[in-house]
């Protein structure tokens, strides 16, 4: 089998890493503020549930120290959420 360039293998890894890919743009005009922050507060609290509501073990799972975590979790209206729930 012939050995492949650098500049081959390169392109093979892009067309690899496009096919795993997750997200795609669907319609142009894509708000990728909008959708970045949909894709945070969706891991928020994905993590939280994992961690049983402990923000300390969320913090843990995201790989985030405790205060940023918190703060990332105020900003994307995931604490607003929950005591909205809990009322």
């Amino acid at each position: 089998m012939k050995a492949c360039s650098p500049i081959e293998q390169a392109f093979l890894v892009l067309a690899n890493a496009e096919q795993r890919t997750a997200f795609a743009i669907t319609h142009p005009g894509l708000d990728l503020r909008s959708h970045l922050y949909d894709i945070e507060r969706a891991l928020i609290r994905q993590a939280m549930e994992r961690a049983g509501g402990t923000v300390a073990h969320g913090s843990a799972l995201y790989n985030c120290a405790v205060p940023r975590w918190w703060k990332r979790c105020v900003s994307s209206n995931y604490l607003d959420d929950q005591m909205s729930v809990r009322s």
